[in-house]
């Protein structure tokens, strides 16, 4: 779009503010207006300044000075994580929005801490990440955490936000992931509480826990996770409480997603090799829904397993 014009649908672009990080060039005006209900997201590389860390800076605030915006629309800005190191920082500033810009090779974090790997996003006084991330279609590969002592273990360490406005994480794959804890282990998070999932991909990969490792997420309390997808091998191990999809849940309903015919296959054979562990996961309020393209075996299973099945429209629409 060129300055000036209008548009009454939809738009993804990029737009160059005008010094939006500069004090005296704030008010140079308004760039994007918006008249009508709706939201504004902005994707930005943060300004490198005199700040103790690239993503806390002045402007966050500035770019909201060009963005003139009527009542009922909201104004969401997330920074852009353009590597493994970005992706690691977001531990100094757990309460922001994320996004990947790319695909994220994290194969180095192998060699780093002593072995140990990545470190899980969370900070050592218990906060958990309280934002949002948005993968934007993207993926992480590689990622090994190596950590059999720490409980919380995952790419999220804790992640979750208050009942009222839950936080999200959503549009990711996570491919090739090798993670080890103690309790509470899964790829993408160790414990999860008040958060919405929302299209996630896990694609071959191991989780190993000492009690409570999901292959998703250890443990969940009051999450939504809709069109989580299973792709190739997925191997969760521990002693106690373990799941191909998350060790231990409560009031919690979940949405697996099965696009392809060996998807669905995984899936079913976890839901049949676990059905006994599973009906105790769904007797604690939570609900395990399945949703697929093709035809769905409901025999030998479901009597002993309360799992809803469903076929997915074409549209996508359940």
């Amino acid at each position: 779009m060129e300055p000036g014009d209008r548009n009454t649908e939809d738009y993804t672009g990029t737009i160059i503010f005008e010094n939006p990080s500069i004090p005296n060039e704030r008010k140079k005006g308004v760039q994007i207006e918006m008249e009508r209900d709706g939201l504004v997201k902005v994707y930005y590389n943060p300004v490198k300044g005199e700040q103790r860390h690239r993503f806390i800076n002045r402007g966050a605030t500035d770019i909201r000075d060009h963005i003139k915006t009527n009542q009922g629309i909201d104004t969401e800005l997330y920074v852009l994580i353009n590597d493994i190191y970005d992706l690691q920082n977001i531990k100094i500033h757990l309460f922001g929005n994320y996004a990947l810009s790319q695909d994220i090779d994290a194969t180095v974090t192998k060699t780093w801490n002593d072995g140990k790997g990545f470190k899980p996003l969370q900070r050592e006084n218990n906060f958990s990440f309280s934002g949002n991330f948005d993968g934007n279609g993207y993926g992480i590969k590689s990622l090994f955490i190596n950590r059999s002592g720490e409980d919380d273990v995952g790419l999220f360490g804790k992640c979750g936000s208050f009942e009222h406005a839950h936080n999200i994480v959503e549009n990711l794959t996570l491919e090739n992931f090798d993670i080890t804890g103690d309790h509470y282990v899964g790829s993408l998070v160790g414990f999860a509480a008040h958060t919405d999932l929302r299209n996630i991909t896990l694609i071959n990969s191991k989780v190993r826990g000492r009690d409570v490792a999901g292959g998703f997420a250890g443990t969940a309390d009051r999450i939504q996770a809709k069109d989580l997808q299973m792709v190739g091998s997925i191997e969760v191990n521990a002693k106690e409480n373990k799941s191909f999809f998350v060790g231990s849940a409560r009031n919690s309903n979940f949405f697996l997603l099965a696009n392809t015919p060996e998807q669905l296959n995984t899936i079913m054979h976890n839901i049949k090799s676990e059905k006994n562990y599973l009906a105790n996961i769904i007797n604690g309020g939570n609900s395990l829904y399945l949703l697929s393209k093709n035809a769905i075996p409901l025999e030998g299973f479901l009597s002993s397993t309360p799992v809803y099945c469903a076929k997915k429209k074409d549209d996508g629409k359940n």
